[in-house]
């Protein structure tokens, strides 16, 4: 019985010094590329209900923005931007993705055959 109540308290202690442990603020989605933070995530949770007529072109943006090719992903925002099928949210998460990269497209080595500075979130 002794044993018990003494695991049993250890068990409460436990449960209760965890309780007050702050939690961590939710980490950015933002992804930096050239110094500029650019949120292709949330984009992608923003155009996740698109028509399916406009899944092609979202997946293409993405992916030339994962494989460092801007000057197309950039092209296609722009059409994407003047789709009348998005609604005001998925204008906005697309047109603040196309400033953000056509800031970063702006930064040195952004079309150099160097390798930029991009950092994807993990």
């Amino acid at each position: 019985m002794n044993a018990r109540n003494w695991v049993l308290g250890i068990l409460v202690a436990g449960l209760v010094a965890g309780c007050g442990q702050k939690k961590e603020a939710p980490s950015s989605t933002a992804t930096t590329i050239n110094g500029v933070k650019v949120d292709v995530i949330g984009f992608q949770r923003a155009l996740a209900d698109v028509p399916l007529d406009l899944h092609n072109p979202v997946l293409k943006i993405c992916m030339s923005i994962r494989q460092e090719q801007y000057p197309d992903a950039i092209a296609e925002l722009e059409k994407l931007v003047a789709n009348p099928a998005l609604t005001e949210p998925q204008k906005k998460a697309a047109s603040d993705l196309l400033q953000q990269l056509k800031q970063a497209a702006g930064q040195p080595h952004a079309w150099s055959g160097q390798s930029p500075n991009v950092a994807w979130p993990v």
